[in-house]
């Protein structure tokens, strides 16, 4: 993923400012989505937002009375969060640094103590970019989730491969940023999956499919993206 790291690293103050600015219309409809998903069916008290940018969701959900942790692996955009409040309810982690962690090749205090206290539920929105290391990330958070919570994947539409007039396979979309409103440049591959494709990946992460949602617009003729709600298999 280092090259996504570098990409979001390049691109973040550019991130920041189509976000404050509402310069994405499909947001309109996916964050809404997310926010209603997770106060809906997390049936506690605390989420760890993972990839969570500069941190709009957190905030969004602490204004709703849950507690809040957001990771992200570019500082600039936990810095960003940092100043918006909530400075001590944000960490700058990688998820190769949480992989690594997972397999104890590394030690990371703050990994232990969230995994003492594991959350009610896991989010994972628009940030899942990769084939393999996902299943890898699906697997190391485990720890981090309570046994009867919930993880949250929130992603781009299996279809919208078939609109952007690609075969209906998975496979590696170029640039990540195409089709966005904004400057930006150094762009980063993203792996769009079937639908097959995600029900193999969580089985194989140790995971199960609880409800599958496609928030879609009045206006729009296909969803505007796909949320999994999942929770872990029995042990």
């Amino acid at each position: 993923m280092s090259q996504t790291i570098e990409s979001w690293k390049a691109n973040a103050k550019e991130w920041i400012h189509i976000v404050h600015t509402n310069s994405i219309p499909s947001r309109a409809i996916t964050n809404p989505a997310i926010m209603a998903t997770v106060l809906q069916s997390c049936h506690g008290k605390s989420v760890l937002d993972l990839g969570c940018g500069e941190g709009w969701l957190c905030r969004a959900l602490q204004k709703e009375g849950l507690r809040t942790f957001g990771i992200d692996g570019t500082w600039d955009l936990i810095e960003a969060a940092k100043k918006q409040g909530l400075s001590d309810s944000f960490e700058c982690l990688s998820f190769e640094e949480i992989i690594a962690w997972s397999k104890k090749k590394i030690t990371y205090p703050l990994l232990d103590q969230l995994a003492n206290q594991p959350f009610d539920g896991l989010i994972f929105n628009f940030c899942l970019y990769g084939d393999v290391d996902s299943e890898a990330l699906l697997r190391a958070v485990q720890p981090l989730v309570r046994q009867d919570g919930k993880v949250y994947i929130q992603t781009l539409h299996p279809l919208a491969m078939l609109a952007m007039g690609l075969r209906y396979e998975s496979q590696w979309m170029a640039d990540a940023w195409k089709g966005l409103p904004g400057n930006f440049t150094n762009g980063h591959p993203w792996y769009a999956r079937t639908l097959q494709d995600w029900m193999l990946l969580f089985r194989n992460s140790g995971f199960q499919l609880q409800q599958l949602l496609e928030p879609q617009g009045k206006e729009l003729n296909q969803p505007s993206s796909i949320i999994f709600v999942l929770s872990s298999l029995p042990k």
